[in-house]
């Protein structure tokens, strides 16, 4: 029998096989999360990604309260050169602690430069027990740059990274590199992937079953699972698996079953990291137990509080009474009398005195205090350069100059990112946020570079679901550049409306091109190939409905795609969506007035009978009296009936508050919990006098885009349905049979439902079934699957279904309300304010 060929492990290096390890998670992969899985028998921690960028100019402390090592960079709090202010705080970008995690932390590099990436691992291999290249994370604060699963896309780039790693970073500091993964669309394109990175020196790889686009809600694919282990045994090279692992008993089970090396467990150890201690000893700890314990952990390493409220949110459970009072918690004072841990008191009073929270916070500087600091600094810069060159020599460091993060250029990771204002201006801004920032300060003329505009969108905040996006200007000459925007609309120009933003935003120019109003590719092609391709390669901002240019290469300035539409999904195919990080905005929030006023008259025509009143009109008959009234006595209001919102969005909410003064009740279903006043609310782009902006309608919330939420949601004595979600692939057939057996409580309640999202989101067949048996009691669809629909539909012909061409949303006030989101999103980037309605691609919506 032969031995299994094996790559050497290096000597301070260590072996992946046999091994349940904690994955690499951004913000449940702090230290203190990291330490408690090694407690409770993790036998390697991977630590969160960080960026390369984000490493280089550290200075690595050994922190002898906390006994760990971190490095640091001077944060920037909106100064424009901190390293001048003596109280300045560091802005600690990783910490580890080398006695609790020793030989057994993997650091994670987020990159997609060898030389980047083998500046920043030089600085923290001496301390880990690997490097791991990032190939598999999907999110936009790590594919943008072309990292991440980006790299996926080159793997020439990706093997280069690696090959001078494991050259210039492993061999020197003897130990190992590996890469994290996710499989392609095929599995022959997976294997190819896998025989090319097994072939440059790395002594582990690790794959998520999970393509790329596929968020973690949808189950694991392991259909090639094993052939990538056969592939990385064939060459000497541990795998693990990822996706889907929930247990150490679970990981062992699944290791013999595919013939990996060993596995990694994610979202369970999140939740609870205990999650590695085998059932044999006792399995995973309470919730209660595994709380105390990592608050304690926390405090001991003196974690960031933002970081130990997110991480305590994803572990206590959130019907719980303690979720809802540490929720209300703002230090870790604060913390540990409301989760009543006496005896951590006195330890809570010292990290937040060390941590300046709480109690201890110092006081904020005014706006103008702000102001003042800034000119000071500024002007002792001026000084300092004029006279000497100390500046240049400050803290030197391993790497080099110690800089901050707006000195290095880099697009700041979420814990970095917080160390700025919300509402900061960069220094070096667009056309827009130019306009206001020298307002308040002077552009210094050796930053002006490039005469070229950059989008950075900044990675979001731990608890934000929008993106803040910071435009960066480098313009020659000191002056800033002007934006572009070309409106590509299927109505008239708005000249009132079009000439109202030119004079607001002076330095926009507008190029307005009328299309037809068709899906129809041929069609599009000729009204866009009208323009000029002077005005594809200027455009910074397109405003359009579902025109865009045929190759991404067209527009090499473009910025943002703002939508004149709710949804995104007409564009999500095109590779300004699938292949860049272009920002793209929707206009959801003008529909809600139009839409809630369509739904409420269709269902009203069908519930008091008003076509039957329509035909008699058109007869000229009064009606048998008799007949009539018998006809209309059962006639019945919507007082005290309930509505049902699938999908409690902008429209949705409007729709509620229109039923609310009807009299019925409204419940509420959405994507994810919403089980706090702040998250109820809608962020939103809101009509004024519409909506219900602080989530106060509904009597009650549900949520979860699994079908027994869903079932659950539908069963809760529905009158009438309205669907509002948008569609995505977990949308799709959203509501087919067993859901409208659920709505209609297994036919004893026979429901109305109103579709005016779009079509696909019910299965339509098993739809005209249901209302053929009267399982639902009738339909108002202004949306179907296909649109147009055919001729020869069934849907046409049915006494108790309403069918409109994909107008509900259609108005006079449309376009003048379109044009208020496109105006508000240029003065949020004009201040470097974050804009709204931006399309978060992970979902789709």
């Amino acid at each position: 029998m032969t031995t299994p060929k094996k790559v050497p492990i290096p000597k301070n290096g260590v072996d992946y096989r046999g091994k349940i390890v904690l994955a690499p998670m951004v913000r449940s992969g702090e230290c203190p999360s990291r330490l408690l899985a090694l407690k409770y028998g993790a036998d390697l921690v991977w630590g969160p990604e960080t960026i390369d960028k984000a490493l280089i100019g550290t200075v690595r402390h050994e922190n002898a309260t906390t006994k760990t090592v971190d490095f640091t960079r001077l944060s920037s709090n909106g100064a424009k050169n901190p390293a001048l202010n003596p109280e300045q705080r560091e802005s600690v970008i990783y910490r580890l602690h080398p006695e609790r995690e020793g030989r057994k932390l993997v650091y994670q590099i987020g990159t997609s430069n060898p030389e980047t990436a083998v500046q920043a691992a030089q600085l923290i291999a001496p301390d880990v027990a690997g490097i791991d290249v990032n190939a598999g994370c999907p999110k936009p604060f790590s594919t943008s740059g072309g990292m991440g699963a980006a790299l996926l896309k080159t793997p020439e780039r990706l093997c280069s990274i690696l090959e001078a790693l494991v050259k210039h970073v492993g061999e020197p500091n003897e130990i190992g590199i590996s890469v994290k993964i996710r499989i392609l669309d095929t599995a022959a394109e997976t294997e190819a992937l896998v025989r090319q990175l097994v072939a440059t020196g790395i002594t582990g790889l690790t794959v998520h079953c999970r393509t790329t686009p596929m968020r973690p809600r949808e189950r694991a694919i392991r259909d090639q699972l094993k052939m990538v282990a056969d592939v990385c045994r064939e060459a000497g090279v541990a795998c693990l698996m990822n996706g889907d692992v929930y247990s150490r008993d679970e990981a062992l089970e699944l290791i013999s079953q595919y013939g990996c090396d060993g596995a990694m467990i994610a979202t369970a150890a999140e939740t609870n990291p205990s999650v590695f201690r085998p059932e044999s000893e006792g399995g995973a700890a309470p919730w209660q137990e595994m709380i105390k314990e990592y608050v304690k952990t926390a405090m001991e390493v003196e974690n960031r509080w933002g970081n130990t409220k997110y991480l305590l949110g994803q572990m206590i459970p959130g019907k719980q009474d303690a979720y809802k009072a540490m929720t209300h918690t703002k230090s870790y004072t604060e913390l540990v009398r409301a989760l009543k841990y006496d005896d951590l008191l006195e330890m809570a009073k010292g990290v937040d005195k060390a941590l300046e929270i709480g109690e201890y916070e110092k006081p904020k500087m005014t706006k103008s205090e702000r102001k003042a600091a800034n000119k000071a600094a500024a002007k002792k810069a001026e000084e300092e350069k004029s006279t000497s060159t100390e500046q240049d020599d400050m803290q030197k460091t391993a790497a080099g100059i110690k800089r901050t993060a707006e000195m290095a250029e880099l697009d700041m990771p979420p814990d970095v990112a917080r160390e700025s204002g919300p509402a900061s201006v960069p220094e070096k801004a667009s056309a827009l946020a130019a306009n206001a920032a020298t307002k308040h300060r002077r552009h210094r003329s050796d930053n002006l570079k490039n005469p070229s505009i950059i989008v950075a969108p900044c990675s979001l905040d731990n608890q934000n679901s929008v993106d803040r996006l910071v435009w960066h200007s480098h313009i020659m000459g000191g002056g800033p550049a002007k934006e572009h925007i070309l409106c590509l609309l299927p109505y008239p120009e708005p000249k009132a409306i079009v000439q109202s933003l030119r004079q607001r935003f002076p330095n926009i120019d507008i190029t307005y091109h009328e299309v037809r109003f068709t899906l129809d590719a041929e069609q599009q092609r000729q009204d866009l190939a009208k323009l000029p391709q002077s005005i594809w390669h200027d455009v910074t901002i397109l405003y359009t409905l579902f025109s865009l240019p045929s190759k991404l290469s067209d527009v090499p300035k473009l910025r943002l795609v703002q939508l004149a539409s709710a949804g995104s999904n007409q564009v999500q195919k095109h590779p300004i969506y699938t292949d860049s990080d272009i920002p793209i905005s929707t206009a959801s929030g003008i529909h809600g007035p139009q839409i809630a006023e369509w739904c409420v008259m269709t269902a009203l025509v069908q519930s008091h009978k008003y076509n039957q009143l329509h035909d008699l009109q058109k007869e000229h008959k009064w009606g048998d009296k008799k007949s009539t009234a018998d006809d209309f006595h059962n006639v019945h209001d919507m007082v005290g009936r309930r509505l049902g919102v699938l999908g409690y969005g902008s429209i949705g909410r409007q729709v509620g508050r229109v039923a609310k003064a009807m009299g019925m009740d409204v419940v509420a279903y959405t994507a994810t919990p919403k089980d706090t006043a702040e998250k109820k609310k809608d962020p939103g782009f809101i009509v004024p006098g519409t909506g219900d902006r602080d989530g106060e309608i509904p009597s009650a919330w549900y949520s979860g885009l699994d079908k027994e939420s869903r079932l659950h949601f539908l069963r809760q004595e529905i009158d009438w349905l309205i669907v509002s979600v948008p569609l995505t692939e977990q949308t799709r057939h959203f509501l087919s049979t067993e859901e409208f057996q659920a709505l209609s409580q297994d036919g004893k309640k026979p429901a109305f439902v109103t579709n005016i999202a779009r079509g696909p989101i019910i299965d339509q067949p098993k739809l005209i079934e249901a209302l053929k048996d009267k399982t639902l009691a009738g339909a108002a669809l202004d949306v179907t699957d296909p649109e147009p629909l055919p001729e020869d539909s069934e849907l046409w012909d049915l006494p108790n279904v309403t069918v409109t061409p994909h107008v509900s949303g259609t108005g006079s006030s449309y376009i003048e309300r379109s044009f208020q989101i496109l105006e508000e999103n240029l003065q949020r980037l004009e201040k470097g304010d974050r804009l709204l309605n931006v399309v978060r691609r992970e979902r789709g919506y």
